[in-house]
């Protein structure tokens, strides 16, 4: 079942980027981001053509259930731009990895709030 994480965007804005590190290394995977804005178009963003940002990260001091070990972190980054983070008032989205024998998995689902948005861009 996919972990459920909230964020919040600052409409017209494209920082901070929103970075998702999953503790795999997922070399060979891809990942796409599907965002839905209600009553909008959705963003389908993917790690294939460059929209969502993947860099693994090895050798990476980690606590996992309360042990730390030496291991691997999959981060990735959606650079959004101002006119992305104009569409969110309220929005769905989910992040899912397709491996390279076609298996899929949703990692992340969640709930994106757009906040303010009166600057002139």
């Amino acid at each position: 079942m996919a972990a459920v994480y909230n964020f919040a965007v600052d409409r017209g804005a494209s920082q901070p980027p929103i970075v998702f590190r999953l503790p795999y290394d997922f070399t060979g995977s891809i990942f796409e981001m599907k965002v839905q804005p209600s009553g909008g178009e959705a963003l389908l963003l993917s790690t294939e053509n460059g929209s969502l940002a993947m860099v693994v990260e090895a050798g990476v001091s980690v606590i996992r259930d309360g042990i730390q070990t030496s291991g691997s972190f999959t981060a990735l980054t959606w650079a959004y731009t101002p006119e992305q983070s104009r569409l969110i008032t309220k929005a769905e989205y989910e992040l899912q990895q397709t491996d390279a024998f076609g298996e899929q998995v949703v990692w992340m689902r969640g709930s994106i709030s757009g906040i303010g948005g009166l600057n002139n861009d």
